[in-house]
């Protein structure tokens, strides 16, 4: 053995070459690892998903611009899955020195190739979290745009570190195959963009995070609601945890010459931090289900799903006057409507004129009366659309939907 192959192997941190304790080095694997997480995790993912598009199309009856969001977070992870078990059947969790020189070829294209589509997977969640926490609470424009601007420049530092792992090298075959010729960046300018990428993302995380608990402190309504609701939707605080555990991980992990080893728990944290953005994301929408599920009912029964969601929230909304529903169906158009009252001003024995309802026959006056018309309009606005049962909990209503 060469002495550049032993000093390779000191910076890898393997034991003395032909010692017991080396074969023990050689033999260590987090193949098993790698593939359990990553497929149980996303298949977590599909079942939060699935159970978020029922709650959607069964209470909500429509998608918004979050679940697709979320769905393409899903695809890119399930895609991220399939790239890195085909990084481990090629030696992704074992050490460099045990692959053979193909299988480190493969496994340098493969990890790398992996890591792509699970940026994606932990970065776009952040965008449907955005989208439902503007909708649900109406922050100023000041905080809208600070939410906006961070997801913004996290999005935008994901698409350059896949740009740098794909591009390091040029022509980009040169980062897996050391035949070809050509020139690649120094590692270590790639490792600190994705620390910076890693550490910026948990700190949106976070954010994302924190500020739905600050919003509903200065809500209205029980003590206990607001810390269900603090807890649903701040959930992602978790995904924030494990982002700076994995940036941690990062330099030893892409700047390690044993890269096919050391890289491996990054994918694991890859797969957990994409998964629990995914789930943190479907969390406040799965609210009703799970108040259904305290409650003691069976939320999958159609049954305990009346046909309109919040029909009471109409009856409290303060844009709509009683006079409006006093009329029927014209409230549910909108719009105004007139009544007209025709009084005769009639005068008694005395000579004093009195205002008398003329019920039974034509208005009109007779001798010694006088015609009076009144005019009475009254307009009313339109019914809002039914709130959305998470909606509903957040701006303090009761909640009935899922109950007989």
């Amino acid at each position: 053995m060469s002495s550049e192959e032993l000093q390779l192997l000191q910076q890898m941190g393997a034991p003395t070459p032909g010692t017991e304790q080396y074969e023990d080095w050689l033999d260590q694997s987090l193949q098993t690892e790698i593939l359990v997480v990553a497929w149980i995790f996303l298949v977590l993912c599909i079942v939060f998903i699935g159970l978020r598009f029922y709650v959607r199309l069964r209470v909500y009856r429509r998608l918004l611009h979050d679940d697709y969001w979320l769905t393409a977070a899903l695809v890119f992870g399930i895609l991220s899955a399939i790239l890195a078990t085909l990084a481990v059947v090629h030696g992704n969790g074992r050490h460099m020195p045990a692959l053979s020189e193909d299988d480190q070829s493969a496994v340098i294209m493969w990890t790398t190739a992996a890591f792509c589509p699970g940026i994606l997977f932990l970065g776009l969640p952040k965008i449907a979290i955005v989208l439902l926490l503007d909708r649900l609470l109406d922050p100023t424009k000041f905080v809208r745009v600070f939410l906006w601007g961070i997801v913004g420049i996290s999005q935008a530092s994901f698409i350059c570190l896949i740009g740098l792992l794909l591009g390091r090298c040029n022509p980009p075959m040169r980062l897996w195959d050391q035949n070809v010729e050509g020139e690649c960046m120094d590692i270590q300018v790639v490792t600190n963009f994705a620390v910076f990428a890693g550490a910026f993302s948990a700190f949106v995380d976070v954010v994302l995070a924190v500020y739905p608990t600050m919003a509903l402190f200065r809500t209205p309504m029980t003590l206990k609601r607001r810390l269900s609701l603090s807890v649903v939707l701040g959930i992602g605080l978790v995904g924030g945890a494990i982002a700076i555990y994995k940036t941690v991980l990062i330099p030893d992990g892409f700047g390690n010459p044993d890269f096919s080893y050391h890289s491996a728990p990054i994918m694991i944290w890859t797969a957990v931090e994409g998964s629990t953005h995914v789930i943190a994301g479907s969390m406040p929408v799965l609210a009703p289900l799970l108040d259904a599920l305290i409650r003691g009912n069976n939320p999958f029964r159609r049954s305990q799903i009346p046909d309109r969601a919040y029909d009471q929230f109409h009856k409290d909304s303060p844009d709509l006057s009683s006079s409006a529903y006093s009329q029927g169906g014209a409230a549910e158009r909108g719009g105004s409507y007139g009544d007209s009252q025709v009084d005769i001003l009639q005068t008694n024995e005395d000579g004093k004129e009195i205002l008398g309802r003329n019920e039974i026959r034509s208005p009109t006056p007779g001798p010694g009366e006088i015609l009076c018309t009144n005019e009475i309009n009254i307009t009313y606005e339109r019914r809002a659309p039914p709130m959305e049962p998470l909606e509903a909990m957040v701006r303090g209503y009761d909640y009935h939907t899922w109950e007989n």
